[in-house]
């Protein structure tokens, strides 16, 4: 009858250098772990600490305050379509994954507006007529055109279409189109 156990790298480590005194090269190799990080484990063994416990204050500190959370997304509910992390980050002098993980801890996601076009019957008819022109006689008047500006564009930062909301929140961006 086999079974199968699940023993983490450190206990094995520990049988290995202890039990077995194998070299910390040949472990790096058994166990396919840098052996930089082997060696440090055996220097904290040495010193009789267990490497198997996680000691409590690792890591980098928050330095995010509570006044800055509330800042952020009264920032996101008061301009939901300019509310980008990078605009936040720069004008709150934080970094973009601290405002994406302020703004997803507070419940936010970023999704796709419903978009509201409203074009009068007029617009509607001019369009008709511009595109029933353009492809008038196979499309001449399209390989006639020209066009030519020295100021480049996104087209996706034409219109927004996304926006840090809440999921219970479906924002509508309703904007005019011009002819």
């Amino acid at each position: 009858m086999s079974s199968e156990f699940n023993i983490d790298d450190k206990t094995r480590f520990l049988v290995l250098y202890l039990d077995a005194d194998f070299k910390v090269s040949v472990i790096s190799k058994l166990l396919d772990r840098s052996e930089r990080t082997l060696r440090d484990w055996a220097i904290k063994t040495n010193r009789g600490q267990d490497i198997r416990e996680i000691i409590p204050g690792r890591g980098q500190k928050t330095k995010v305050t509570q006044a800055d959370e509330k800042k952020v997304v009264r920032q996101v509910r008061e301009t939901p379509h300019k509310a980008s992390t990078r605009m936040l980050a720069a004008k709150d002098d934080l970094g973009k994954s601290t405002i994406y993980r302020i703004l997803t801890q507070k419940g936010f996601r970023y999704r796709n507006y419903g978009l509201l076009s409203k074009l009068t019957s007029d617009q509607e008819e001019e369009r008709i007529e511009y595109c029933q022109e353009m492809t008038a006689n196979n499309g001449e008047a399209i390989y006639q055109t020209f066009f030519s500006d020295e100021m480049g564009i996104r087209l996706s930062e034409a219109h927004k279409t996304k926006g840090w909301q809440r999921p219970e929140e479906i924002m509508e961006l309703d904007f005019q189109i011009k002819i």
